[in-house]
């Protein structure tokens, strides 16, 4: 490589690994990662780092020793998915296999409950003699991508995984990516699908015709009650003035010509226009002669797709515990209200509480005598003012 480590590295193995001897400074790569050793004067440490500089950065990737899907295995299982969305308008999924004896490719359809953006299936599926190597899945009349809920399947699931977008259309949008624990790897449609590529097809393009408002100036004088020729009219201010002119006016003959003002709009719009155009995308190479709808498919698979229909609504009661409240503050809350009077008779009649017998009687308050009076002889009597 042409270069050498300024510190020697070690490997945990057993978490007992002597330290090299004569070195101060070492580094030390374990499961929890890679930690750098230092013996400076008074100070020792093991401390951790995010790398060791004089080692060489590594790229990650991932590839499948396997050929590439046949077209007309892809043709079928987008014409699955065409059918699945004329029915259901929702998403479906079919799992891949593959024979590693014979190098071939299968498709399986699992038992799946499927809607508008979302599919739940039987991952459990096998195929005796071939290993499950991926998915495909639709995204109905959207465009093809790996969801968050996509990536989370593809965490625990190695292998080729593709989503197919866009499926009523002829050019349909298509997503490859490779998956090993946990980690994707966005891939060339043309990599792993036979007859697949992107490329430029013809587009129709229909549009209006652009076009620009005449602004004809107005030639004729405006008839109104303040522009007469001069000497016309009374001298009265303000809004008198234009009720006198006008009523006292000449009269003046209404035109037959139409107004200026329809001059100036615009002329009728024309139909639009067809043009043709290239536009990027993927194209899936047919033998001539062949379309989508001629790659059929079993008719058990539509009958391991299932409509999902949530569960109705389940209403709770939730009933709350009563807290104790004053006789005041019930009967007003019974009446929606914290405020005004309420009524005794209806409250007690409701609660069976009588406010006379069961409310204790008041208590009387016990006073001291003044130091020089007889507790025993009546109270003077009380000075008249």
């Amino acid at each position: 490589m042409g270069s050498f480590l300024q510190f020697p590295v070690l490997i945990a193995r057993t978490g007992q690994e002597q330290a090299p001897q004569g070195e101060d400074t070492y580094y030390i790569i374990g499961k929890n990662g890679t930690f750098l050793h230092k013996r400076t004067g008074i100070v020792e440490a093991l401390i951790p780092v995010p790398d060791i500089p004089q080692l060489a950065s590594v790229e990650t990737w991932a590839e499948l020793d396997v050929p590439r899907i046949p077209l007309a295995l892809f043709a079928q299982v987008w014409h699955f998915f065409r059918e699945i969305y004329k029915k259901m308008h929702s998403e479906a999924v079919a799992l891949l296999f593959y024979d590693e004896s014979t190098r071939q490719w299968f498709v399986e359809i699992p038992e799946q409950r499927v809607q508008g953006a979302g599919v739940h299936y039987d991952d459990r599926a096998q195929k005796p003699g071939c290993v499950k190597a991926g998915t495909i899945h639709s995204h109905c009349d959207f465009q093809a991508g790996h969801s968050g809920g996509d990536q989370r399947d593809e965490r625990h699931f190695d292998g080729l995984h593709i989503t197919i977008g866009h499926v009523p259309d002829a050019h349909p949008t298509v997503s490859v990516c490779v998956a090993v624990n946990g980690f994707r790897f966005m891939k060339s449609v043309d990599d792993y699908l036979e007859g697949v590529r992107m490329g430029e097809y013809e587009v129709e393009v229909f549009a209006s015709p652009k076009f620009h408002r005449r602004k004809v100036h107005n030639t004729q004088p405006n008839r109104g009650p303040k522009h007469y020729q001069k000497g016309v009219g009374y001298k009265t201010p303000g809004f008198v003035s234009a009720v006198v002119d006008l009523m006292f006016s000449p009269w003046v003959p209404i035109s037959t010509e139409p107004p200026s003002t329809m001059e100036s709009l615009p002329d009728p719009v024309p139909p639009p226009t067809r043009t043709v155009r290239m536009q990027k995308g993927v194209c899936v190479d047919f033998p001539e002669g062949t379309v989508l709808s001629d790659y059929g498919f079993p008719d058990e698979w539509i009958s391991r797709v299932y409509r999902y229909i949530p569960p109705a609504p389940v209403h709770v009661q939730v009933v709350t515990p009563v807290t104790w409240s004053s006789p005041t503050n019930m009967a007003h809350a019974r009446r929606g209200s914290s405020r005004g009077h309420w009524n005794d008779e209806d409250w007690m009649a409701e609660t069976g509480f009588d406010l006379l017998k069961d409310l204790p009687p008041p208590l009387e308050a016990e006073t001291d005598p003044p130091p020089d009076t007889d507790p025993n002889q009546p109270p003077p009597p009380k000075e008249k003012s």
